[in-house]
């Protein structure tokens, strides 16, 4: 898509995860990749107002690989709950500060899946 031309800033609010993006992306080869940490429900107002494309990949429930973490089942349903408004206070963060909507995408799974609106709808 970009052809290893520009430049990618990806953030994580962990600190350790920050080298599992890099090898990632050298990975994948790709070279214009920066990590940084940043806590995404604070955001940076001045980066989301000078980034071309924003793509949130919100944290998540997990249930989607509990074959794999089986302790996931143990969470508690406060933990779902306090997910979704983490999840949707980062999205009001950037759609607050993004004037073009059509520059954002969501990667998101959610663990109910009778919701079926697009993210941005909850923002109109």
């Amino acid at each position: 898509m970009m052809a290893n031309e520009g430049h990618i800033e990806a953030f994580d609010i962990y600190e350790h995860k920050l080298p599992l993006i890099r090898q990632q992306a050298d990975r994948l080869g790709i070279e214009i990749v920066t990590a940084e940490t940043m806590d995404s429900a604070e955001g940076s107002e001045s980066l989301y107002e000078t980034a071309d494309k924003l793509l949130a990949d919100v944290p998540c429930s997990g249930l989607g690989v509990i074959r794999r973490k089986p302790e996931i089942k143990y969470k508690e349903i406060q933990d779902f709950t306090d997910l979704e408004v983490l999840q949707g206070r980062i999205l009001e963060k950037i759609f607050a500060v993004s004037e073009d909507r059509r520059n954002f995408s969501l990667q998101h799974m959610h663990h109910k899946r009778q919701r079926k609106r697009r993210p941005d709808q909850a923002f109109s």
